[in-house]
C-alpha cells in the first residue's frame, strides 16, 4: 500500500474530535481505535492526547503514547459493549418481524421508535442476502424493510455512516430487481446506491462491491465488454487496497460470464485464480459458485475426466453450501456428463427430472435448455415419438417470464422442425448453442444454417 492509500485509511483530525467527544458514529470509532492499534502512529497519539489534556485534570504535560493507547482501548471496549447490546434487542426485534405479515412489519416500524438501530437495519440485510438465492420474493420484502430502516436512523447518534448503510440497502435491492428481470429498476437503484455513497464516506471499498454487482447486472444484458471493464476496475481497488478476497471474487465473477460468453479456456484461467485469492469463510457460498462453474466449464470442453475427478468435492461443496436450483444445475451438468460417457438411459431419467423440476420451479429458460439436450438425447436413439410430444410440451417454456422473445422464436423453429419431421441432431445442436449464447442477450437472433 503506498503513501496515498495509507493517507485514505488514517482518520481525519475531525475524526478524531468526534471519537474524543463521544459523538462519532459507530463504524468510525472502531476505525480509530483500530488506526491506533495497528502501529504506533505519534501523529494520532498527538493528536488524542491533547484532546484528552482539556477533560483529565491529572493527565501528564507530554504525550504517552501507551496511556493514549489504554485509553482508546476503554473507550473502544465501551463501543462494543454497547453495540452488543443493541445487536441482541436487534436479534429479538428481528424474530419478532419475521414472524409477522408485511402489513404488520410496516406498522410495528411506524410505531416502534426502538426497532430504528444501526443493528436491526445491519440483521435485515443480512437476512436478505440468505434469502435471495432461494426465495427473492421474500428477500425483496425485507429489502426495501431495510430500505425504510435506515431512513430513519438517528444521525445523532450514528453519523455520516447512515447513508453508506443506506447504499448498501439499495444495491441488495438492485441486486434483487435483476433477479426479477426488471433491468431498468435494477440499473436505477444501483446508480441510487452510488449516489448515497458518494454523499457518505465513499469508501473505496463499499464502491467496488456496488460495481460488481453493477457488472452482473450489464453482463446479464449480454453488454459484456460493459461489465469485465467494471469487474476489472474492482480489481484494481482491491489490489490498491490489498483485499485479496475481493480480486478473487471480481475474477470468478467474470469467468463466469466469460464461460457464457462461450470462452471456456479464458474462464477456467480466471475461476482457478480466483479461487487461490478467496477467504473461504468471507463467503462460503462463493467457493460453490466457483468449483461449479469449473464444473461446468470442464464438462462443456469434453474434458470429462478432468470434471469427474472434481464432482466429489463439487458435490460436497452443493451438500454444504447449497440450494435446490444448485442442486438441479449440478445434476444437469451430470446428466450431460452420463449422455456423452453413453450412459443414455441414466442420462435421459436425469434430464426428465432435471427440466420437469425447472418448470415447477418456474425457470423457463433453463428448462428449455434441458429440453433441447433431451431432444438430442431422443434422436440420437431414434425416439421420434418422445421428440414430438417434448415439442409438444414446450407452451409453458413459451409463457415464462424470463424466455424473451427471441429465445421463444427459436423453439417455435425447433417446433416446426419437428412437426414436418425434419428435425436433426445438427438443427438440436445449434439452438442449444444459440440458447446459451443469447442467455444474457436479448436481442440476438437465431439464424439456422440451414
Amino acid at each position: 500500500m503506498d503513501d496515498q492509500d495509507r493517507a485514505l485509511t488514517h482518520p481525519p483530525t475531525e475524526a478524531i474530535d468526534r471519537f474524543l467527544r463521544g459523538a462519532a458514529p459507530v463504524d468510525e470509532r472502531k476505525r480509530v481505535v483500530h488506526h491506533l492499534l495497528g502501529g504506533r502512529c505519534e501523529s494520532c497519539a498527538q493528536t488524542i492526547w491533547r484532546g484528552l489534556r482539556f477533560s483529565t485534570h491529572d493527565t501528564p504535560q507530554t504525550p504517552d503514547y501507551d496511556r493514549t493507547l489504554e485509553l482508546a482501548r476503554r473507550r473502544y471496549r465501551e463501543e462494543v459493549r454497547s453495540f452488543d447490546e443493541e445487536t441482541q434487542e436487534a436479534s429479538a426485534h428481528l424474530s419478532r418481524l419475521l414472524a409477522m405479515s408485511p402489513k404488520e412489519r410496516k406498522q410495528m416500524l411506524e410505531t416502534e421508535s426502538h426497532f430504528k438501530t444501526w443493528a436491526l437495519t445491519h440483521l435485515l440485510l443480512s437476512e436478505v442476502r440468505r434469502l435471495a438465492p432461494r426465495n427473492p420474493v421474500e428477500a425483496f420484502e425485507l429489502g426495501e424493510l431495510a430500505w425504510q430502516v435506515s431512513q430513519e436512523l438517528d444521525p445523532h447518534r450514528y453519523g455520516h455512516r447512515i447513508l453508506d448503510l443506506q447504499a448498501r440497502a439499495r444495491c441488495l435491492v438492485a441486486i434483487l430487481y435483476r433477479i426479477r428481470g426488471d433491468f431498468g429498476e435494477s440499473e436505477q437503484t444501483f446508480q441510487q446506491a452510488k449516489e448515497l455513497l458518494a454523499q457518505g464516506t465513499g469508501d473505496p471499498i463499499e464502491r467496488a462491491d456496488i460495481l460488481l454487482n453493477e457488472a452482473v447486472l450489464y453482463a446479464r444484458q449480454g453488454r459484456y465488454d460493459r461489465a469485465f471493464a467494471l469487474l476489472d476496475h474492482v480489481a484494481r481497488i482491491a489490489r490498491r487496497f490489498e483485499d485479496s478476497h475481493l480480486r478473487g471474487k471480481a475474477m470468478i465473477t467474470k469467468g463466469v460470464y466469460q464461460s457464457l460468453a462461450d470462452r471456456d479456456e479464458v474462464a477456467l484461467q480466471l475461476l482457478y485464480g480466483g479461487i487461490e485469492l478467496l477467504s473461504p469463510d468471507r463467503e462460503p457460498r462463493l467457493l460453490l459458485v466457483a468449483w461449479h462453474n469449473v464444473f461446468f466449464c470442464l464438462s462443456y470442453m469434453g474434458r470429462i475426466p478432468e470434471a469427474l475427478e472434481k464432482l466429489p468435492y463439487v458435490r460436497s461443496l452443493h451438500e454444504k453450501f447449497g440450494n435446490r436450483m444448485d442442486l438441479l444445475r449440478l445434476h444437469w451438468v451430470e446428466a450431460r456428463i452420463k449422455a456423452d460417457r453413453g450412459d443414455l438411459a441414466s442420462a435421459e431419467s436425469m434430464f426428465q427430472r432435471v427440466r420437469e423440476d425447472f418448470l415447477e420451479a418456474e425457470v423457463g429458460y433453463e428448462a428449455a435448455e434441458v429440453s433441447l439436450e433431451l431432444a438430442g438425447l431422443y434422436l440420437r436413439q431414434g425416439k421420434t415419438a418422445e421428440v414430438k410430444e417434448l415439442a409438444r410440451e414446450l407452451y409453458p417454456i413459451f409463457k415464462a417470464r424470463d424466455v424473451h422473445r427471441e429465445a421463444v422464436a427459436a423453439l417455435i423453429v425447433f417446433q416446426k422442425a419437428v412437426e414436418r419431421e425434419t428435425v436433426s441432431v445438427q438443427l438440436v445442436a445449434e439452438i442449444e448453442q444459440y440458447l446459451r449464447q443469447a442467455r444474457n442477450d436479448p436481442s440476438l437472433r437465431f439464424h439456422p444454417s440451414s
